[in-house]
């Protein structure tokens, strides 16, 4: 599992691969499930709410300039989040060594 590579291990979208190619670990064994959600929504929440009181006291846009700036920022850094914090959680499990999930999967 030290030689697994982060393209590796997610074919597409957030799935996990059957085992991995490089060094043959059972990926969905680890699956971290919706581990990582909350920590994702937590941290885009505060980045956005963050940018958003910044840009209300300096420049006091309308709300329709919120909406169409925050909206779609909101979405991409989910999107772009997710899969990093899901291969954080995986390898924190095997780090761990949370035989549980191999069980499981």
């Amino acid at each position: 599992m030290s030689r697994l590579r982060f393209r590796s291990a997610f074919p597409g979208g957030s799935q996990v691969k059957a085992c991995c190619s490089a060094c043959g670990a059972d990926l969905p064994g680890q699956d971290s499930g919706d581990g990582p959600v909350p920590l994702v929504i937590f941290a885009v929440g505060a980045i956005v709410v963050g940018l958003s009181l910044v840009t209300e006291i300096r420049y006091e846009p309308p709300l329709w300039l919120h909406l169409s700036l925050l909206l779609p920022l909101t979405v991409l850094l989910v999107l772009g989040m997710m899969r990093p914090a899901k291969a954080l959680m995986i390898a924190l499990q095997y780090k761990h060594r949370r035989q549980d999930f191999q069980e499981d999967g």
